[in-house]
């Protein structure tokens, strides 16, 4: 059987026959999985049950999205976020059994976690990482999450306990992106020309841009680039 064309371990293999491996070909017809998609790493990243609260972004349940690999875009995929290992998690069922692969980051463009929009931005260090994204055009809101797990502080306990979603904000203008934390910092970025638009706007809506709901910030976002 010919040594498969992929460099990296294909989780299939793990859950079947180990120390083997396939072309694309054979995969195909063995399993009739597509191994553009179930393509990845086995999720192996076990909390002690003495440890509060999860990982993820929202909870350990898997949410409705979609994926785009390499310019191909998979639908209807059991999706989740890790935002402490900063993994993207695929759930399916594999011989009626239940496999979790984390999908490789540098092959993947954007993903949705139901009406949650993310892309994977390839740092100054070559890294990607991965924001949530609000809007399309000149302007666009980023915001990349994580969670620390810290030491409870109880008293009496010596047990650990991963923190609330922390997130970062940069707006992005024509590409570039800057760091923002209020709404005065926020408006400081915008061209001269808008700043009063914004302003009033931010105002007139309410909005405190580091609390804001996803919808506020679409509709910010999008007024933005209107402008």
């Amino acid at each position: 059987m010919k040594k498969q064309r992929f460099n990296f371990l294909l989780i299939l293999i793990t859950v079947t026959i180990t120390n083997n491996s396939y072309s694309q070909e054979n995969i195909d017809t063995i399993y009739g999985l597509n191994p553009i998609l179930y393509n990845g790493q086995k999720y192996s990243y076990a909390v002690p049950t003495t440890v509060k609260g999860n990982q993820y972004l929202v909870n350990q349940n898997f949410i409705h999205g979609l994926v785009n690999l390499n310019g191909e875009t998979f639908n209807d995929l059991q999706l989740n976020y890790d935002i402490y290992n900063q993994e993207i998690l695929l759930k399916f069922e594999l011989n009626h059994r239940t496999i979790v692969i984390k999908l490789f980051k540098e092959r993947i463009k954007e993903f949705t976690l139901n009406d949650k929009s993310f892309e994977l931005i390839t740092g100054t260090d070559s890294i990607n990482i991965i924001y949530q994204v609000f809007g399309k055009g000149k302007y666009k809101i980023l915001q990349h999450w994580q969670k620390k797990l810290n030491l409870s502080n109880v008293s009496g306990t010596s047990n650990y306990v991963f923190s609330k979603p922390l997130k970062s904000m940069y707006l992005q203008v024509d590409n570039q992106k800057i760091k923002y934390k209020n709404n005065r910092t926020f408006v400081s970025l915008i061209n001269a020309s808008n700043k009063i638009e914004i302003k009033n706007y931010l105002k007139q809506n309410k909005i405190k841009i580091k609390k804001a709901s996803d919808q506020k910030l679409n509709e910010l976002i999008s007024f933005c680039n209107t402008l």
